[in-house]
């Protein structure tokens, strides 16, 4: 496929990146824009896996939140990168290995930081003095980080998962002991943690499975916690029973805002949050 249509309510910036390959726009009518790749013979999968929106001319705060490519819906995930809407595990982990490299680069490390900091408090025992951690989408491994920074005067041992396997391999070469794992299985025994987190990893989910895998492998009274990405409307009694279904009870919530040192324009109000704590009866 040589060429791509971009329909959104928002005009999208004049070059992106495609699985890679930089195309321009060639044609630009209300609302649908047609991209050709920039270097002729260039051609990608009929179905792509990550869109990159290059910010020339363009600020962040103007980008649509969801476009359609070829007529399949995208969602903007991080950064300026967009996923399809109702990626597979299997195109998520593609585009995660894509971005593996440069991930520091393309999320705000403060803020990411800053929620691992809120989460790690709520699931950490606040009364032991040595922990069992699992960080479920760990990434590039920024919670051993925090863990560090944090919790020097406490004994946490801490595990990830991820679906990257060049995620796991930076995760693992920051010291944490870090799992590829096919769809949501882990490879611990029931009741193995002490506390479980998942930062940035609730908006790319089509289920609630992966959080029946959670209270598997959290102890009982163990805390679970995660962050929402723009959680819309009422949301907050779906995700309630839901949570009940696979075996979480004390449903509780929070929001507010971390005012950012590194960046004050695309957030001059700060981070917004929203952090979802449940515990394992």
């Amino acid at each position: 496929m040589e060429t791509i249509t971009i329909s959104s309510k928002l005009n999208f910036p004049e070059h992106i990146i495609v699985d890679g390959i930089v195309f321009h726009c060639v044609k630009n009518q209300q609302g649908e824009q047609t991209f050709a790749a920039l270097e002729k013979g260039r051609k990608i999968d009929q179905s792509p896996t990550y869109v990159q929106a290059l910010l020339k001319g363009v600020s962040y705060r103007d980008l649509p939140l969801e476009i359609r490519i070829n007529n399949k819906p995208f969602s903007r995930k991080v950064g300026t990168y967009y996923v399809p809407k109702y990626a597979t595990i299997d195109e998520l982990a593609r585009f995660f290995d894509s971005v593996a490299p440069i991930y520091h680069k393309i999320v705000l490390t403060e803020a990411t930081k800053a929620i691992i900091s809120l989460l790690l408090r709520a699931v950490i025992p606040k009364d032991e003095d040595a922990a069992t951690i699992l960080d479920f989408g760990v990434g590039v491994g920024l919670s051993t980080e925090v863990v560090r920074e944090e919790y020097s005067a406490k004994s946490i041992h801490l595990c990830g998962v991820d679906i990257s396997s060049k995620m796991v391999a930076i995760s693992k070469q920051k010291g944490i002991e870090a799992h590829k794992i096919d769809g949501f299985n882990t490879p611990f025994p029931n009741d193995y943690f002490d506390g479980v987190f998942a930062s940035f990893v609730a908006h790319y989910l089509q289920s609630f499975e992966p959080f029946s895998e959670m209270c598997r492998v959290l102890k009982s009274r163990g805390v679970l916690a995660f962050n929402l990405r723009r959680p819309p409307e009422n949301w907050q009694q779906h995700y309630k029973s839901k949570l009940e279904e696979v075996g979480f009870c004390n449903f509780s919530w929070c929001s507010g805002s971390i005012k950012l040192q590194s960046d004050g324009t695309v957030y001059p109000k700060g981070y917004p949050y929203t952090i979802v704590q449940v515990e394992k009866p």
